[in-house]
Protein backbone atom coordinates (compact mmCIF):
# COMPACT_ATOMS: atom_id res chain seq x y z
CA UNK A 1 0.00 0.00 0.00
CA UNK A 2 1.26 3.02 -1.42
CA UNK A 3 -0.97 5.49 0.02
CA UNK A 4 0.68 7.50 3.39
CA UNK A 5 3.75 6.33 3.14
CA UNK A 6 6.68 8.81 3.83
CA UNK A 7 10.40 8.64 2.95
CA UNK A 8 11.77 8.93 6.27
CA UNK A 9 9.34 8.20 9.41
CA UNK A 10 11.65 8.83 12.37
CA UNK A 11 10.03 12.32 13.09
CA UNK A 12 6.46 10.49 12.99
CA UNK A 13 4.48 10.13 15.98
CA UNK A 14 2.79 6.15 15.72
CA UNK A 15 0.59 7.34 19.07
CA UNK A 16 -2.19 5.72 18.43
CA UNK A 17 -5.84 7.35 19.45
CA UNK A 18 -8.03 6.79 22.71
CA UNK A 19 -10.29 4.17 21.72
CA UNK A 20 -13.60 5.27 21.25
CA UNK A 21 -16.48 4.77 23.41
CA UNK A 22 -18.94 3.94 20.87
CA UNK A 23 -16.82 0.57 20.59
CA UNK A 24 -18.03 -0.51 23.81
CA UNK A 25 -21.74 0.57 23.56
CA UNK A 26 -21.64 -0.99 20.16
CA UNK A 27 -20.20 -4.41 20.94
CA UNK A 28 -22.32 -4.45 24.42
CA UNK A 29 -25.23 -4.07 22.35
CA UNK A 30 -24.19 -7.59 20.05
CA UNK A 31 -25.08 -10.96 20.53
CA UNK A 32 -22.08 -12.81 21.77
CA UNK A 33 -21.25 -15.68 20.47
CA UNK A 34 -20.45 -18.79 22.17
CA UNK A 35 -16.46 -18.93 21.23
CA UNK A 36 -14.17 -16.66 20.91
CA UNK A 37 -13.86 -14.73 17.27
CA UNK A 38 -11.58 -14.94 14.60
CA UNK A 39 -8.17 -13.64 14.02
CA UNK A 40 -7.19 -13.95 10.11
CA UNK A 41 -3.97 -12.46 9.20
CA UNK A 42 -3.69 -11.91 5.62
CA UNK A 43 -0.82 -10.37 2.58
CA UNK A 44 -2.18 -7.96 0.22
CA UNK A 45 -1.45 -10.82 -2.62
CA UNK A 46 0.89 -14.33 -3.22
CA UNK A 47 2.51 -13.92 -6.49
CA UNK A 48 5.98 -12.35 -5.60
CA UNK A 49 8.25 -15.00 -6.42
CA UNK A 50 10.78 -13.95 -3.65
CA UNK A 51 8.39 -16.31 -1.43
CA UNK A 52 10.24 -18.88 -3.41
CA UNK A 53 12.31 -20.96 -0.90
CA UNK A 54 10.80 -19.08 2.14
CA UNK A 55 7.18 -19.47 2.33
CA UNK A 56 7.35 -21.68 -0.93
CA UNK A 57 9.40 -24.50 -1.85
CA UNK A 58 11.83 -24.06 -4.36
CA UNK A 59 11.14 -25.13 -7.72
CA UNK A 60 7.00 -24.09 -7.05
CA UNK A 61 5.09 -23.07 -9.87
CA UNK A 62 3.78 -20.03 -9.95
CA UNK A 63 -0.19 -21.80 -10.58
CA UNK A 64 0.45 -23.31 -7.28
CA UNK A 65 1.57 -20.21 -5.39
CA UNK A 66 -1.78 -19.67 -3.68
CA UNK A 67 -1.77 -23.18 -2.33
CA UNK A 68 1.12 -22.77 -0.43
CA UNK A 69 0.17 -19.35 0.28
CA UNK A 70 -3.22 -20.53 1.96
CA UNK A 71 -1.36 -23.68 3.90
CA UNK A 72 -0.04 -20.46 5.69
CA UNK A 73 -2.54 -17.79 6.01
CA UNK A 74 -6.24 -17.73 6.40
CA UNK A 75 -6.90 -15.32 4.39
CA UNK A 76 -5.86 -12.53 1.56
CA UNK A 77 -6.62 -8.80 0.61
CA UNK A 78 -7.21 -9.12 -2.86
CA UNK A 79 -6.16 -5.52 -4.35
CA UNK A 80 -6.14 -7.40 -7.86
CA UNK A 81 -9.88 -7.18 -8.07
CA UNK A 82 -9.87 -3.53 -7.83
CA UNK A 83 -7.41 -3.71 -11.98
CA UNK A 84 -10.80 -6.56 -13.22
CA UNK A 85 -11.53 -9.81 -12.66
CA UNK A 86 -13.44 -12.48 -14.03
CA UNK A 87 -15.54 -14.81 -12.57
CA UNK A 88 -13.34 -17.77 -14.46
CA UNK A 89 -9.55 -16.42 -12.60
CA UNK A 90 -11.96 -16.52 -9.39
CA UNK A 91 -13.39 -20.05 -9.69
CA UNK A 92 -9.25 -20.60 -10.03
CA UNK A 93 -8.00 -19.06 -6.84
CA UNK A 94 -11.25 -20.67 -4.78
CA UNK A 95 -10.11 -24.13 -6.24
CA UNK A 96 -6.65 -23.68 -4.42
CA UNK A 97 -7.98 -22.95 -1.07
CA UNK A 98 -9.39 -25.04 1.58
CA UNK A 99 -13.25 -23.65 2.49
CA UNK A 100 -12.24 -21.65 5.34
CA UNK A 101 -10.08 -19.17 3.43
CA UNK A 102 -11.35 -15.81 2.97
CA UNK A 103 -10.49 -13.59 0.49
CA UNK A 104 -11.33 -10.05 0.68
CA UNK A 105 -11.97 -8.15 -2.81
CA UNK A 106 -11.65 -5.20 -3.48
CA UNK A 107 -13.97 -2.93 -5.74
CA UNK A 108 -13.02 -2.79 -8.73
CA UNK A 109 -12.19 0.82 -9.70
CA UNK A 110 -15.17 1.90 -12.03
CA UNK A 111 -17.30 1.94 -8.89
CA UNK A 112 -15.26 3.37 -6.51
CA UNK A 113 -13.23 6.06 -8.46
CA UNK A 114 -15.07 6.24 -11.70
CA UNK A 115 -18.68 6.34 -10.94
CA UNK A 116 -17.99 7.20 -7.32
CA UNK A 117 -20.77 4.79 -6.26
CA UNK A 118 -23.14 7.44 -8.15
CA UNK A 119 -25.23 5.43 -10.93
CA UNK A 120 -22.92 2.04 -10.12
CA UNK A 121 -25.74 -0.67 -9.79
CA UNK A 122 -25.08 -1.83 -13.13
CA UNK A 123 -21.58 -2.24 -12.28
CA UNK A 124 -21.73 -3.71 -8.76
CA UNK A 125 -24.51 -6.12 -10.14
CA UNK A 126 -21.48 -7.51 -12.72
CA UNK A 127 -19.15 -7.76 -10.13
CA UNK A 128 -21.64 -9.52 -7.28
CA UNK A 129 -21.94 -12.14 -9.89
CA UNK A 130 -18.72 -12.44 -10.38
CA UNK A 131 -17.86 -13.06 -6.81
CA UNK A 132 -20.26 -16.19 -6.74
CA UNK A 133 -17.40 -18.10 -8.58
CA UNK A 134 -15.41 -17.87 -5.07
CA UNK A 135 -18.20 -20.17 -3.48
CA UNK A 136 -18.77 -18.78 -0.17
CA UNK A 137 -14.92 -18.04 0.28
CA UNK A 138 -15.56 -13.82 0.69
CA UNK A 139 -14.74 -12.11 3.87
CA UNK A 140 -14.97 -8.05 3.28
CA UNK A 141 -15.62 -7.13 -0.14
CA UNK A 142 -13.36 -3.69 0.11
CA UNK A 143 -13.83 0.43 -1.49
CA UNK A 144 -11.44 2.32 -1.10
CA UNK A 145 -13.13 6.25 -1.45
CA UNK A 146 -10.90 8.47 -3.74
CA UNK A 147 -9.27 11.34 -2.09
CA UNK A 148 -12.08 13.99 -3.68
CA UNK A 149 -15.01 11.95 -1.91
CA UNK A 150 -15.86 14.47 0.39
CA UNK A 151 -18.32 14.33 3.75
CA UNK A 152 -20.68 16.12 1.83
CA UNK A 153 -21.41 12.42 -0.50
CA UNK A 154 -22.28 10.76 2.72
CA UNK A 155 -25.59 10.89 0.63
CA UNK A 156 -24.16 9.13 -2.15
CA UNK A 157 -22.66 6.77 -0.03
CA UNK A 158 -25.88 5.96 2.19
CA UNK A 159 -27.92 5.47 -1.35
CA UNK A 160 -25.25 2.63 -2.30
CA UNK A 161 -25.07 0.91 0.71
CA UNK A 162 -29.23 1.02 1.25
CA UNK A 163 -28.85 -1.02 -2.27
CA UNK A 164 -25.89 -3.10 -1.87
CA UNK A 165 -25.20 -3.84 1.95
CA UNK A 166 -27.89 -6.60 2.49
CA UNK A 167 -26.47 -8.02 -0.34
CA UNK A 168 -23.07 -8.48 0.15
CA UNK A 169 -20.51 -7.85 3.39
CA UNK A 170 -18.93 -4.47 2.58
CA UNK A 171 -16.28 -2.61 3.99
CA UNK A 172 -15.05 1.17 3.22
CA UNK A 173 -12.31 2.91 3.65
CA UNK A 174 -12.38 6.64 3.56
CA UNK A 175 -9.11 9.24 2.52
CA UNK A 176 -11.00 12.54 2.50
CA UNK A 177 -9.09 14.72 5.58
CA UNK A 178 -12.57 15.98 6.08
CA UNK A 179 -14.33 12.71 6.95
CA UNK A 180 -11.74 13.00 10.30
CA UNK A 181 -11.84 16.42 11.07
CA UNK A 182 -13.87 16.31 14.21
CA UNK A 183 -14.98 14.04 16.77
CA UNK A 184 -18.69 14.99 15.35
CA UNK A 185 -17.95 14.15 11.92
CA UNK A 186 -16.15 11.10 11.84
CA UNK A 187 -19.69 9.73 14.26
CA UNK A 188 -21.64 10.84 11.59
CA UNK A 189 -19.92 8.56 9.19
CA UNK A 190 -19.56 5.95 11.70
CA UNK A 191 -22.95 6.06 12.26
CA UNK A 192 -24.29 5.81 8.46
CA UNK A 193 -21.79 2.53 8.39
CA UNK A 194 -23.22 1.11 11.96
CA UNK A 195 -26.46 1.12 10.46
CA UNK A 196 -25.79 -1.07 7.26
CA UNK A 197 -23.51 -3.35 9.66
CA UNK A 198 -20.51 -1.78 7.11
CA UNK A 199 -17.08 -2.16 8.21
CA UNK A 200 -15.09 1.26 8.73
CA UNK A 201 -11.26 -0.27 7.52
CA UNK A 202 -9.01 1.10 9.67
CA UNK A 203 -5.42 2.26 8.41
CA UNK A 204 -2.19 2.39 10.67
CA UNK A 205 0.10 4.17 7.67
CA UNK A 206 2.90 6.73 8.70
CA UNK A 207 1.91 9.58 6.84
CA UNK A 208 -2.05 10.03 7.31
CA UNK A 209 -2.13 9.15 11.33
CA UNK A 210 -6.11 10.65 10.62
CA UNK A 211 -7.30 7.21 9.42
CA UNK A 212 -5.97 5.44 12.23
CA UNK A 213 -9.73 6.56 13.62
CA UNK A 214 -10.21 2.53 15.51
CA UNK A 215 -14.42 3.50 14.63
CA UNK A 216 -16.01 -0.58 14.84
CA UNK A 217 -18.64 -0.57 13.07
CA UNK A 218 -19.87 -3.85 12.41
CA UNK A 219 -19.40 -7.33 13.24
CA UNK A 220 -16.00 -7.61 11.74
CA UNK A 221 -12.87 -5.68 11.47
CA UNK A 222 -10.49 -4.84 8.56
CA UNK A 223 -6.94 -3.35 9.53
CA UNK A 224 -4.41 -2.48 7.19
CA UNK A 225 -1.14 -2.32 9.09
CA UNK A 226 1.79 -0.88 6.85
CA UNK A 227 5.38 -1.74 8.34
CA UNK A 228 8.28 0.56 7.63
CA UNK A 229 11.29 -2.00 6.70
CA UNK A 230 12.21 -2.67 10.20
CA UNK A 231 12.62 0.42 11.58
CA UNK A 232 12.36 0.06 15.61
CA UNK A 233 8.86 1.48 15.59
CA UNK A 234 6.93 -1.43 14.14
CA UNK A 235 7.70 -3.79 17.06
CA UNK A 236 5.73 -1.74 19.48
CA UNK A 237 2.95 -1.37 17.12
CA UNK A 238 2.71 -4.78 15.96
CA UNK A 239 2.53 -5.54 20.37
CA UNK A 240 -0.58 -2.87 20.72
CA UNK A 241 -1.80 -3.71 17.68
CA UNK A 242 -2.11 -8.08 19.36
CA UNK A 243 -3.28 -6.06 22.80
CA UNK A 244 -6.21 -4.08 21.09
CA UNK A 245 -6.92 -7.10 18.89
CA UNK A 246 -7.15 -9.63 21.83
CA UNK A 247 -9.26 -7.44 23.89
CA UNK A 248 -11.78 -6.62 20.82
CA UNK A 249 -11.91 -10.02 20.56
CA UNK A 250 -12.43 -10.18 24.48
CA UNK A 251 -15.72 -7.43 24.20
CA UNK A 252 -17.40 -9.87 21.11
CA UNK A 253 -16.21 -8.73 18.11
CA UNK A 254 -16.77 -11.59 15.84
CA UNK A 255 -13.66 -11.58 13.28
CA UNK A 256 -11.06 -9.72 12.25
CA UNK A 257 -9.26 -9.64 9.35
CA UNK A 258 -5.47 -8.29 10.15
CA UNK A 259 -3.54 -7.39 6.68
CA UNK A 260 0.41 -6.33 6.99
CA UNK A 261 1.82 -4.53 4.23
CA UNK A 262 5.71 -4.23 3.36
CA UNK A 263 7.60 -2.95 0.39
CA UNK A 264 7.89 -6.57 -0.61
CA UNK A 265 5.58 -9.27 0.35
CA UNK A 266 7.53 -11.27 1.34
CA UNK A 267 8.88 -9.15 4.56
CA UNK A 268 5.30 -8.55 4.83
CA UNK A 269 5.26 -11.97 5.78
CA UNK A 270 7.77 -11.30 8.89
CA UNK A 271 5.22 -8.79 10.23
CA UNK A 272 2.29 -11.14 10.15
CA UNK A 273 5.03 -13.63 12.04
CA UNK A 274 5.75 -11.26 14.23
CA UNK A 275 2.43 -9.86 15.62
CA UNK A 276 1.50 -13.92 15.58
CA UNK A 277 3.87 -13.90 18.53
CA UNK A 278 2.83 -10.99 20.26
CA UNK A 279 -0.60 -12.37 20.03
CA UNK A 280 0.44 -15.67 21.55
CA UNK A 281 1.94 -14.07 24.12
CA UNK A 282 -0.74 -11.65 25.00
CA UNK A 283 -3.49 -14.80 24.94
CA UNK A 284 -1.80 -18.12 24.93
CA UNK A 285 -3.26 -18.98 21.04
CA UNK A 286 -1.78 -19.70 18.18
CA UNK A 287 -3.11 -18.00 15.08
CA UNK A 288 -1.38 -19.77 12.48
CA UNK A 289 0.63 -22.68 13.40
CA UNK A 290 2.68 -22.29 9.69
CA UNK A 291 4.24 -18.53 10.90
CA UNK A 292 5.88 -19.84 14.13
CA UNK A 293 9.43 -18.83 14.34
CA UNK A 294 10.93 -22.46 14.44
CA UNK A 295 14.21 -23.00 16.58
CA UNK A 296 17.40 -22.69 14.19
CA UNK A 297 18.87 -26.23 14.72
CA UNK A 298 22.77 -25.77 14.19
CA UNK A 299 24.02 -25.56 10.60
CA UNK A 300 20.11 -25.30 9.45
CA UNK A 301 19.60 -23.29 6.39
CA UNK A 302 19.66 -19.31 7.10
CA UNK A 303 17.81 -17.04 5.37
CA UNK A 304 14.31 -19.30 5.94
CA UNK A 305 11.30 -17.50 6.55
CA UNK A 306 9.40 -19.54 8.76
Amino acid sequence: MEFGRVPNVDAVDFSAPVEPASNASFLGAQQRGARPGDVLLGLPGWGDRGFLGRLYPEGTRTERFLEHYAAAFPAAELNTTYYGSSAERLARWASCVPDTFRFCPKLPADITHELQLSDADAAMGRFVEQLQALEGRIGRVWGVLPPGFAPNRIGVLDRFLTTWAPRVPLAFELRHPDWFSSAARIEHWASCLRYHGVTAVVSDVAGRRDVLHLRLTAMDALVRFVGNGGHPTDQPRLAEWAERVAGWREAGLRRTYLFLHQKQDPDAALLARDFSGHFEQRTGDVLVPGLRRPPQPLGGRQGELF
